[in-house]
């Protein structure tokens, strides 16, 4: 190839350059022009950004949701503490009854305040004391018949515990033994009488009634004589 074709060629190629090289800057500033006319965004798109706008609405609305949060939370320890209260008044409230409730069963299961009478049980014919002890009486008092059956009931007397026998209850009730010695064991008229000393008393009173009709006093005591001559 001579000289002046390589000169043509490297010409022509010089202007296609050109050429090329002035459209591309043509459609640039084409394309500019009309992304500016239009208002539309030359962000590419996938790429989110967000407005100063939009960054304080959500800074406000984080702001309102962590208040609402903290009434919430401050709602809900105000429940906690209210429940915790109701439940120490319950507690306190339940332990307040269990104490009337003790307090109430020991005033129930609490003994009635009694004292004591004396007996003495003695064989007038050969001059021994059978039996001498105190059986406990209510403050109130009980008849002379009854603490006589119980003194009898709980103490060996005349060599066995319950060594007597009775006819009649109540007003009525009569002893017709005692200890093994009965009416009318020592003769026609013998037999068990009683007499009776009040508290404070010095000496004892024969009853003019059964034992079943005369009340008997914490202090009193009472002595129970088996006579040949009695009745």
């Amino acid at each position: 190839m001579t000289n002046k074709k390589k000169l043509w060629i490297i010409a022509a190629a010089v202007l296609i350059f050109a050429a090329l090289a002035a459209g591309a800057v043509l459609l640039q500033n084409t394309l500019l022009s009309a992304g500016g006319e239009s208002g539309s965004s030359l962000i590419p798109s996938g790429l989110d950004l967000t407005s100063s706008s939009s960054l304080s609405s959500s800074s406000e609305d984080a702001s309102e949701n962590n208040a609402d949060s903290s009434v919430t939370s401050s709602a809900d320890q105000s429940s906690a503490s209210s429940s915790q209260g109701s439940i120490s008044q319950s507690s306190s409230t339940s332990s307040q009854q269990q104490s009337v409730s003790s307090a109430a069963s020991s005033a129930v299961s609490k003994p009635e305040p009694q004292g004591t009478v004396n007996f003495t049980f003695r064989d007038t014919i050969s001059g021994k004391t059978v039996f001498s002890g105190a059986v406990a009486c209510p403050m109130d008092g009980a008849t002379a018949g009854n603490l006589t059956r119980e003194i009898l009931d709980r103490n060996t007397v005349g060599g066995k515990t319950g060594n007597y026998s009775i006819t009649g209850a109540g007003p009525t009730i009569y002893f017709e033994m005692i200890a093994g010695l009965r009416q009318f064991g020592a003769g026609p008229n013998s037999g068990w009488i009683f007499g009776i000393k009040r508290a404070g008393e010095s000496s004892y009173t024969r009853s003019n009634v059964g034992a079943g009709s005369v009340t008997l006093y914490p202090g009193d005591s009472i002595e129970w004589r088996y006579m040949a001559n009695g009745l």
